[in-house]
């Protein structure tokens, strides 16, 4: 899709649990296994929500690709609305709140709108 990955890896949730981790504003899980597990606590109490996107390494169709370029889609509109929200402005309920509204409302959410 363009987006440059070299230097990017999976990360274990441990890694952001350490007091000298970096500063997390927000934990969003988007896969649907993760959603009824127990996050952990995290140095400075992130807001946390899910975002249900189906897993497209778990396909097994040969659609493979469109799956992923679906799954690239609906993160991408998600994001672009997270980041008109004035986090700053807004009391970390409420923002909680708006970024569980985005991943249930918009296209393609878990609760089977697609």
């Amino acid at each position: 899709m363009g987006q440059d990955t070299n230097d990017l890896r999976s990360k274990s949730w441990t890694e952001f649990a350490a007091m000298d981790a970096p500063f997390l504003h927000c934990v969003l899980t988007v896969c649907d296994n993760a959603k009824g597990e127990t996050c952990p606590i995290l140095p400075g109490h992130p807001v946390q929500t899910h975002w249900g996107i189906p897993d497209p390494a778990g396909e097994t169709d040969d659609g493979k690709m469109e799956d992923f370029r679906i799954a690239y889609d609906r993160l991408s509109s998600r994001i672009e609305a997270m980041l008109q929200l004035d986090k700053d402005q807004l009391p970390p309920r409420e923002w909680r709140d708006r970024l569980t509204a985005i991943g249930r409302d918009m296209e393609g959410a878990a609760d089977g709108t697609v």
